[in-house]
């Protein structure tokens, strides 16, 4: 696992562009992906420290995707950021995910977000 690379999934380019952004002002790695097809096939090349994942998306989703990614046990030990225009957080318990923020999110709040996400999964 790479403590420093960051995956990002989500299809909206312009959020993949702020935190791609963001993140590699604060020195992380990036890697993206814009659909949960294609970061599975991202995670199964390479486990990143982090992954930032959409929910609503088209094609394979992020719900889909975690299914998915769960029958191939690929990189089960990374923790997920999971990103939701949805205000209902209680719909993604169970999800498996490190954290949760409502779209849309401030970006200093996300940044402390992965780095005490960092941390954790480095101790």
């Amino acid at each position: 696992m790479s403590d420093r690379c960051v995956l990002v999934v989500d299809d909206d380019e312009g959020v993949r562009y702020v935190l791609r952004e963001a993140l590699r002002d604060e020195g992380y790695e990036v890697i993206e992906a814009t659909d949960g097809a294609s970061a599975l096939a991202k995670l199964a090349e390479r486990a990143p420290m982090l992954i930032v994942l959409d929910l609503m998306m088209p094609g394979l989703d992020g719900w889909s995707f975690r299914v998915r990614q769960r029958e191939l046990n690929l990189a089960m030990s990374v923790p997920v950021l999971l990103l939701s225009a949805s205000r209902q957080v209680n719909e993604v318990q169970g999800f498996g995910a490190a954290a949760v923020m409502v779209k849309p999110f401030d970006i200093e709040e996300l940044l402390a977000l992965v780095a005490s996400l960092q941390l954790s999964s480095s101790a």
